[in-house]
């Protein structure tokens, strides 16, 4: 199945239903941590489950990929081909990782990405999008925690691995926020932006401030003392991802732009005039700050 090619969407998402047949059914993903709310996860569908870590996520990365599959196929896309391949090269390489299939290997499994959908389905694709992104971000939190162990161990072999995939995961998250938000920008104003605000939510209920989210964010300034390590090493890795990081929040700024505008954010407090784009933008200034180290400081003031 990782290794698999397609002549389409549409035929991948067969081969992949014949498969979850013989699972369980329902989109699942590991389980919460404790204390926080749901209230994210209600709104985008996402059921939490206990068991075997590896079958859980397995089934949560197959039904994930299911989801682009058919989603694409049933909705009209604006969004590049290559974006898709991207975001599809993502989860074959999870799927690899996942089942234990080192090194990974990425490669295009779909010849031709079609969509037989003539009207947007645009809530259902908001949904299904963080559901898509949610699997995606589980699986960084396990490579980074895959690349935190090797680095402590200065395993080169594998801290290539795990960057490998890393960057891989990062680049399908990328595409992943802009497939989230492939749909007319009207219809995100008038039927999903008002889902999202009170009383239906929380106050400053946002897609992005998910449990997994907030978790891995965490993981990153944890790991900030191994990551200055890894910029001392010569292959790049550390670079690699910082730029990878970075395209997770350039995407994510173009769909905000593209969908609101100046209008502001949901994640700022009520009277706030920053947009959403604007947020992002602080966002992402702040995240990358765990990949700076004082040589690289020096370069960039030298």
């Amino acid at each position: 199945m990782a290794s698999a090619r397609w002549a389409s969407n549409a035929d991948a998402a067969q081969a992949l239903l014949s498969v979850l047949d013989k699972l369980n059914h329902g989109f699942s993903a590991s389980h919460p941590l404790a204390g926080d709310d749901n209230a994210h996860d209600e709104y985008f569908g996402i059921e939490r489950a206990v068991g075997s870590d590896c079958e859980i996520y397995l089934q949560t990365v197959l039904r994930a990929n299911l989801i682009l599959f058919e989603d694409a196929w049933h909705s009209p896309f604006t969004i590049s081909p290559d974006k898709l391949s991207c975001l599809d090269s993502a989860f074959s390489a999870l799927l690899q990782w996942t089942i234990g299939s080192l090194p990974v290997a990425s490669h295009p499994r779909i010849a031709d990405w079609k969509s037989q959908g003539v009207v947007h389905h645009s809530m259902t694709r908001w949904i299904r999008g963080h559901q898509i992104f949610a699997a995606l971000t589980q699986g960084l939190i396990a490579v980074f925690r895959a690349l935190r162990d090797a680095l402590r161990q200065d395993n080169g072999e594998r801290i290539e691995q795990a960057a490998h995939l890393a960057v891989l995961l990062l680049h399908g998250s990328a595409a992943s926020l802009e497939f989230t938000g492939d749909f007319p920008s009207t219809d995100y104003t008038g039927i999903i932006r008002p889902s999202m605000t009170p009383p239906l939510v929380p106050d400053t209920f946002s897609g992005l401030l998910s449990i997994d989210h907030r978790f891995f964010i965490q993981l990153l300034r944890e790991m900030k003392p191994l990551l200055d390590s890894m910029a001392e090493r010569p292959d790049g890795n550390h670079q690699r991802i910082a730029a990878a990081v970075a395209s997770v929040y350039d995407s994510h700024r173009f769909v905000c732009d593209r969908l609101v505008g100046k209008c502001p954010s949901l994640m700022m407090a009520s009277g706030s005039k920053k947009s959403g784009a604007e947020q992002i933008e602080k966002f992402k200034h702040l995240r990358l700050k765990v990949f700076e180290t004082e040589r690289l400081q020096a370069t960039v003031n030298s």
